[in-house]
């Protein structure tokens, strides 16, 4: 049983893939302390006055104007006005290399232009072989005369992968639609789902998980109720019934509509007052306000930046209150914003779920980790400026930044966020701040409803001034933070920034800006100094991949048991449910561990171990030590580390036992047929993208004949990549 050649069962392609998935960083160790990401300023080629930033992978995001008037194209190009896509197409191609494109014409296509101000913003996809890549978007900026005052973005260069799917697309369209199913507990005749369309996913386009790009079929599962959920899936177009990332996109001419459900979910429900009837008489107090504070959304960004409405081309602002029994949210889901009772009495919140609105229309932030938590922070900015500039509400000092203080407690329990004060409420204001959320659980996307505190503090910085974090600001009033964080939204953004991109973007929104609105080069001084002071030029590393040191430092492990897996010898392979082996997969890329004992997550009903055969004698001061990484479909597959003593064949979860590094991350539901259901477990994929390791006190076991065991247990319906575990050792620390 020990000798690898044995097991005839090829690594399925799931497998191969999660180890592919690792290869672009092994055991990458993440830095004890938060460091910066980007490099300073530096000349672009070619370029007088430019201004370069890159991003932690070295990749550049920015080339930008380093004040209000652009970059002329090189000498050897003709500086004529001309066309607007033309000199865009020409400064992509002096550019492009930087960020990884060589040829603009095949591996860009223009998907939106527009101007304002009297500047053009065109924005591209970035496509291969005709097939677009997630979040692959990069924008161009030109000045009145044509010149380049900014190209921001990011994409994937050198992709070299087939763009042939093995799995037809309507075999994609019924696993996402199964997946969807299955989290929100909902029936088949529920949920409508869109036409699968290839794309390709890189993991480092969208958040913190790096790895191989991979074909994948996207389809947006919506259900027919208008439930707040617009659930993207991406499906692996090479391997059957596997979902390689999903999440709810939805964050939780002047013509308005209001409506309501009277407590139903029935939308958009019966139209109570439009635009002939401004002040809602037909309404209750929930539709007045909704309705009023609608129209204050509409004039604060007609007034400030010309837009017409949310799409900027007039669309009505549709709204309905009393959404539900009890319902105790406000949302928008993609076409109108929806409130539960008492929710339309703020005029901030009003503003910042409308904002999700403009949000969609112009940088289609994805609502995924960071780039998550700034579409969160977008929403509540200007939220808060619409609710401070208006004249409605309470805008008292004391509630002044507060998001939500005209809510009444009985209907929410006070204050959603408070700008000047993230912390008060449990936000981060800083990156480095214990209150930033990793969400390993994956309950709230990533954290977006959290983290967006780093944003926000530094807007209220910018704002209104004030001393932080070793920096002094001055206040440089809401409509030039607007304008400059407008322009950030409609024409730097793209759908991947996180807010490293947003620190970049913001402060060269700011330079172009400069005479616009009387924006000034002193200005753009304090919105560096805010965005430093919140660090958002930072990565918060530490804990995004769970480490556990094997001893600390000055003392060395001495082993009562140490497998590498390169040519064990030492592990049982069971199957106590269906047919999904382990195996020791071998790896002859990895020039670290060549072997690894690894099981897949199948699409089936599934449970397998691989146990020690046999025991070891723990030493008195024993700890379990394992290097491991993980893709399990979250909350439904998961691992579990157990064990038994003696020849006893009871065996106990070893989560009493954890010390250090990573742990359970998750709770297998109950109502899926899972044999660990209701356990907690390993699930979901680590956050980070490389190899996390795990600690265990066996002080409580010494003495005893103990053997240890890897479980992992899946459900009937759809698969992920598996668990893959490395260097497991039992040892005092001498």
């Amino acid at each position: 049983m020990g000798n690898f050649k044995h097991f005839s069962r090829k690594p399925s392609v799931h497998l191969t893939a999660l180890m592919l998935f690792l290869q672009s960083g092994v055991m990458a160790a993440p830095n004890a302390l938060a460091q910066r990401v980007g490099e300073p300023p530096s000349a672009a080629p070619e370029g007088s006055g430019a201004v370069v930033k890159k991003h932690k992978n070295g990749k550049t995001t920015l080339v930008g104007s380093d004040g209000p008037q652009g970059l002329a194209l090189p000498g050897n190009l003709p500086n004529r006005p001309g066309n607007a896509e033309e000199r865009s197409r020409s400064f992509l191609r002096v550019y492009g290399p930087s960020f990884g494109i060589d040829n603009p014409q095949a591996q860009l296509a223009l998907k939106k232009s527009f101007k304002a101000d009297g500047q053009d913003t065109l924005k591209h996809q970035q496509v291969y072989n005709n097939v677009p890549v997630f979040s692959g978007e990069l924008n161009v900026n030109l000045d009145e005369q044509g010149n380049l005052l900014s190209i921001s973005g990011k994409t994937a260069p050198g992709l070299s992968l087939s763009t042939a799917a093995k799995v037809p697309a309507s075999q994609a369209r019924q696993t996402a639609l199964r997946a969807v199913q299955k989290k929100y507990k909902l029936n088949p005749s529920d949920l409508n789902a869109t036409t699968p369309e290839l794309t390709i996913y890189v993991p480092e386009l969208i958040g913190p998980k790096t790895g191989q790009p991979k074909l994948v079929w996207r389809v947006d599962v919506t259900p027919n109720t208008l439930d707040p959920i617009q659930q993207i899936v991406l499906v692996d177009a090479q391997a059957p019934n596997k979902v390689v990332i999903t999440w709810n996109n939805l964050p939780n001419a002047r013509t308005r509509q209001t409506y309501t459900t009277r407590n139903s979910q029935t939308l958009p429900g019966t139209l109570v007052c439009g635009e002939s009837n401004t002040t809602c008489s037909n309404g209750d107090t929930d539709a007045k306000n909704a309705h009023i504070y609608a129209g204050d959304t509409y004039d604060f960004y007609k007034n400030n930046f010309g837009r017409d409405s949310l799409n900027g081309a007039g669309s009505s602002l549709i709204s309905t209150v009393h959404y539900g029994t009890n319902y105790k949210n406000a949302f928008w889901n993609g076409r109108q914003m929806v409130y539960g009772d008492g929710l339309s009495v703020a005029d901030d919140v009003v503003g910042h779920e409308l904002t999700h609105g403009l949000t969609q229309y112009t940088s289609n932030l994805n609502y995924y980790y960071q780039a998550g938590a700034i579409n969160e922070s977008m929403s509540d900015l200007f939220g808060e400026f619409i609710d401070l500039t208006n004249g409605k509400g309470n805008d008292a000092a004391t509630v002044r930044w507060q998001l939500g203080e005209d809510i009444p407690v009985s209907v929410f329990g006070g204050p959603i966020r408070d700008m000047k004060n993230p912390p008060l409420l449990q936000q981060p204001d800083k990156m480095t701040s214990s209150y930033y959320d990793f969400d390993q659980n994956f309950e709230d996307n990533g954290g977006v409803h959290t983290n967006s505190g780093i944003n926000n503090k530094a807007v209220y910085l910018m704002t209104d001034g004030g001393s932080f974090n070793g920096k002094t600001i001055t206040g440089i009033g809401i409509t030039k933070v607007a304008k400059i964080y407008y322009k950030a939204q409609t024409s730097l953004l793209t759908s991947g920034s996180d807010y490293f991109d947003l620190y970049n973007y913001v402060n060269q929104s700011c330079r172009s800006l400069i005479g616009t609105a009387g924006i000034t080069a002193a200005n753009c001084t304090q919105v560096l100094n805010a965005t430093l002071a919140v660090e958002m030029d930072r990565e918060p590393y530490a804990g995004y991949q769970p480490e556990a040191s094997v001893c600390p430092v000055g003392k060395n492990p001495k082993d009562a048991f140490f497998d590498n897996m390169e040519a064990s010898t030492n592990w049982q392979f069971t199957n106590l449910r269906g047919s999904n082996p382990w195996i020791f997969y071998t790896d002859p890329d990895n020039p670290y561990d060549k072997k690894s004992l690894a099981v897949d997550d199948v699409d089936g009903p599934t449970d397998s171990v691989a146990a020690m055969k046999t025991g070891v004698t723990i030493p008195s001061g024993a700890f379990l030590h394992f290097k491991h990484a993980f893709s399990l479909e979250p909350g439904y597959d998961g691992g579990v580390v157990e064990y038994s003593i003696g020849t006893s064949n009871t065996w106990t979860d070893a989560r009493p036992l954890f010390q250090a590094g990573q742990n359970y991350n998750g709770t297998i539901s109950t109502s899926d047929g899972s044999p660990i259901a209701g356990r907690a477990a390993f699930t979901s994929t680590y956050p980070g993208g490389n190899y996390v390791s795990t600690r265990y006190n066996l002080a409580s076991l010494a003495g005893k004949a103990v053997r240890f065991r890897f479980r992992e247990a899946n459900d009937p319906i759809v698969g992920d990549y598996g668990w893959v575990i490395d260097n497991v050792r039992i040892y005092t620390c001498q």
